[in-house]
């Protein structure tokens, strides 16, 4: 099974993280989980959607922390924004400092997109940002891989 890197809105309830989805109501939001744990989860109130996704609709209030997720890597020494993981290839998109130094640029419907593998990696973290109505309470840098990793 490939790694899994997060992208997106989470959320931390019962002391566990949850990707987190607005609502049309006022002070609801919707906790999402694709870890097929839907029994362990039931006692919490989560509803079955499918074979691998359960949910809870829930009060704001209820809510621990919740933060925007933004994961990124160091490759070439050189920040970039990690677009996706695909058959064992990371899909990385490069950001300014890297974008001058390959000098390598958006231009007439071209975007820089590189194709690299897990070894060529020298770093790997979330970058966690407030979102507003909830609290923040959490690191907001977490490495899953660092040099001291290789």
């Amino acid at each position: 099974m490939e790694k899994q890197y997060r992208r997106g809105k989470y959320a931390t309830y019962i002391d566990q993280q949850y990707e987190l989805y607005e609502t049309d109501e006022d002070n609801i939001c919707e906790l999402v989980d694709r870890n097929s744990r839907f029994e362990e989860l039931r006692k919490f109130g989560f509803v079955k959607s499918n074979e691998v996704k359960s949910y809870l609709k829930i009060e704001k209030k209820l809510i621990q922390d919740a933060f925007l997720v933004e994961t990124y890597v160091r490759y070439s020494g050189f920040k970039f924004f990690l677009e996706n993981v695909f058959e064992k290839k990371y899909i990385l998109r490069p950001l300014d400092d890297a974008m001058n130094h390959f000098k390598d640029f958006p231009k007439h419907g071209y975007d820089p997109i590189y194709e690299i593998e897990e070894y060529q990696i020298e770093e790997i973290w979330e970058e966690r940002k407030a979102l507003d109505e909830f609290v923040f309470d959490t690191e907001p840098i977490v490495y899953s891989k660092t040099k001291i990793d290789l």
